[in-house]
Protein backbone atom coordinates (compact mmCIF):
# COMPACT_ATOMS: atom_id res chain seq x y z
CA UNK A 1 0.00 0.00 0.00
CA UNK A 2 1.13 3.54 -0.36
CA UNK A 3 0.24 7.08 -0.88
CA UNK A 4 -0.07 9.35 -4.08
CA UNK A 5 -0.94 12.40 -5.35
CA UNK A 6 -3.91 11.97 -6.62
CA UNK A 7 -3.83 14.90 -9.40
CA UNK A 8 -0.32 12.69 -10.61
CA UNK A 9 -0.87 9.07 -10.04
CA UNK A 10 -3.48 6.74 -11.02
CA UNK A 11 -4.90 5.58 -7.08
CA UNK A 12 -7.66 3.19 -5.69
CA UNK A 13 -8.54 4.84 -2.74
CA UNK A 14 -9.28 8.70 -2.48
CA UNK A 15 -8.16 9.62 1.49
CA UNK A 16 -8.82 13.46 0.69
CA UNK A 17 -11.63 15.15 2.88
CA UNK A 18 -15.31 14.81 2.06
CA UNK A 19 -14.04 11.16 1.69
CA UNK A 20 -14.26 8.86 5.78
CA UNK A 21 -10.49 8.63 5.32
CA UNK A 22 -10.31 12.51 5.03
CA UNK A 23 -8.33 14.03 7.78
CA UNK A 24 -10.92 16.21 10.00
CA UNK A 25 -7.64 18.13 10.75
CA UNK A 26 -6.08 21.34 8.74
CA UNK A 27 -3.82 23.90 9.16
CA UNK A 28 -5.86 25.68 6.35
CA UNK A 29 -8.76 28.36 7.19
CA UNK A 30 -11.73 26.21 8.13
CA UNK A 31 -13.71 28.09 5.67
CA UNK A 32 -11.22 27.01 3.08
CA UNK A 33 -11.98 22.94 3.87
CA UNK A 34 -13.99 20.27 4.89
CA UNK A 35 -11.44 19.93 7.85
CA UNK A 36 -13.20 20.62 11.60
CA UNK A 37 -10.21 21.58 13.45
CA UNK A 38 -7.79 23.89 12.83
CA UNK A 39 -4.57 23.56 13.78
CA UNK A 40 -1.00 25.27 13.55
CA UNK A 41 0.65 23.52 10.20
CA UNK A 42 0.82 20.05 8.47
CA UNK A 43 3.06 18.00 10.98
CA UNK A 44 0.39 19.35 14.02
CA UNK A 45 -2.40 18.53 11.78
CA UNK A 46 -0.93 14.97 10.98
CA UNK A 47 0.43 14.16 14.61
CA UNK A 48 -3.30 14.92 15.68
CA UNK A 49 -5.21 12.75 13.31
CA UNK A 50 -3.25 10.05 14.79
CA UNK A 51 -3.88 10.57 18.08
CA UNK A 52 -7.59 11.19 17.62
CA UNK A 53 -7.35 8.14 15.30
CA UNK A 54 -5.68 5.92 18.30
CA UNK A 55 -8.78 7.20 20.58
CA UNK A 56 -7.53 10.40 22.01
CA UNK A 57 -10.80 12.32 23.07
CA UNK A 58 -9.55 15.36 23.30
CA UNK A 59 -11.35 16.72 20.30
CA UNK A 60 -14.60 15.01 20.97
CA UNK A 61 -16.52 18.32 21.38
CA UNK A 62 -15.87 19.51 17.74
CA UNK A 63 -15.19 15.97 16.43
CA UNK A 64 -18.26 13.69 16.48
CA UNK A 65 -17.26 10.00 17.76
CA UNK A 66 -19.33 8.42 14.64
CA UNK A 67 -16.60 10.13 12.51
CA UNK A 68 -13.68 8.24 14.51
CA UNK A 69 -15.62 4.90 14.07
CA UNK A 70 -16.52 5.74 10.10
CA UNK A 71 -12.52 6.83 10.13
CA UNK A 72 -10.90 3.34 11.48
CA UNK A 73 -13.47 0.93 9.86
CA UNK A 74 -12.62 2.58 6.31
CA UNK A 75 -9.12 1.98 7.34
CA UNK A 76 -9.89 -1.68 7.84
CA UNK A 77 -11.53 -2.38 4.85
CA UNK A 78 -8.30 -1.18 2.84
CA UNK A 79 -6.29 -3.93 0.83
CA UNK A 80 -2.78 -4.27 0.60
CA UNK A 81 -2.59 -3.32 -3.07
CA UNK A 82 -4.40 -0.32 -2.56
CA UNK A 83 -3.03 3.20 -3.67
CA UNK A 84 -3.73 5.62 -1.75
CA UNK A 85 -4.33 9.03 -3.16
CA UNK A 86 -4.43 12.86 -1.69
CA UNK A 87 -3.63 15.86 -3.07
CA UNK A 88 -1.03 16.14 0.30
CA UNK A 89 1.89 13.90 -1.56
CA UNK A 90 4.55 14.21 -3.07
CA UNK A 91 4.70 18.23 -1.95
CA UNK A 92 4.36 17.44 2.14
CA UNK A 93 3.58 15.10 4.76
CA UNK A 94 0.48 13.07 4.31
CA UNK A 95 -2.17 11.84 7.08
CA UNK A 96 -2.37 8.91 4.30
CA UNK A 97 1.25 7.46 5.86
CA UNK A 98 -0.63 7.57 9.38
CA UNK A 99 -3.34 5.46 7.31
CA UNK A 100 -0.96 2.75 6.30
CA UNK A 101 0.52 2.58 9.59
CA UNK A 102 -2.40 2.44 11.63
CA UNK A 103 -3.96 -0.50 8.66
CA UNK A 104 -0.52 -2.41 9.00
CA UNK A 105 -1.10 -2.45 12.65
CA UNK A 106 -5.23 -3.64 12.41
CA UNK A 107 -3.64 -6.36 10.00
CA UNK A 108 -1.14 -7.83 12.32
CA UNK A 109 -3.47 -7.16 15.64
CA UNK A 110 -5.97 -10.04 13.04
CA UNK A 111 -3.41 -12.91 12.48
Amino acid sequence: MRVVHCKREPFTKYIGRGSALGNPFTHLPLHKTKALVQVANVDEAICYCERWARGDRSWDSLIIPKIRRRFLEAIKRLNDDDILGCYCVPYHACHGDVIVKLYYEMKQMLS
